[in-house]
């Protein structure tokens, strides 16, 4: 477990402790609000777990890996979840034990588990981001050729619909 998934739980158990013995204040909320860039990773964790619940993804056990290789590899934690869903309904249309939720390389891809796929995946969206290509619109003319205006509307479609994901 990461460091700032360790202080976002050991935040969390603060203020819930201060808050069970009526002792929050000013002062408290103060330093916990120091926290909540620490905090981020668990909440996109636990908002990324009800999202994919809701679409009965197997990509489900995956959440802490999605919101782990987009900070490596400094992407928008909802890009790989997004692509997904437009390319494999979250990873529940794939090819036979292919683990690959994300048609990578037209689909051909096969990968030993979804976290190797994850984390490949997220290693060439840091390639084409260093080439310009960080957002939807820019990648999906290399991404998916064929049929790009339709798989941005898409992408862009899921990236909403996971921010908006309350926990």
């Amino acid at each position: 477990m990461g460091k700032r998934v360790k202080a976002a739980i050991f935040a969390a158990f603060l203020l819930g402790f201060f808050n069970l013995y009526g002792m929050l204040s000013p002062v408290v909320l103060a330093s916990v609000e120091t926290y909540e860039e620490d905090l981020t990773p668990l909440y996109r964790i636990w908002r990324l777990e009800k999202f994919l619940k809701k679409y009965n993804s197997p990509l489900l056990s995956s959440s802490q890996t999605f919101i782990e290789v987009s900070e490596k590899y400094n992407l928008d934690w909802r890009f790989l979840v997004a692509i997904s869903g437009i390319e494999s309904t979250f990873g529940r249309f794939i090819p036979y034990q292919s683990f690959n939720p994300f048609g990578f390389a037209n689909g051909q891809a096969k990968f030993s588990s979804f976290d190797e796929s994850i984390e490949t995946v997220g290693r060439y969206l840091f390639g084409m981001k260093n080439r310009g290509l960080s957002t939807p619109e820019k990648l999906g003319p290399t991404y998916t050729p064929p049929n790009y205006s339709n798989w941005i509307s898409a992408v862009n479609y899921f990236m909403r619909e996971l921010e908006a994901t309350e926990i």
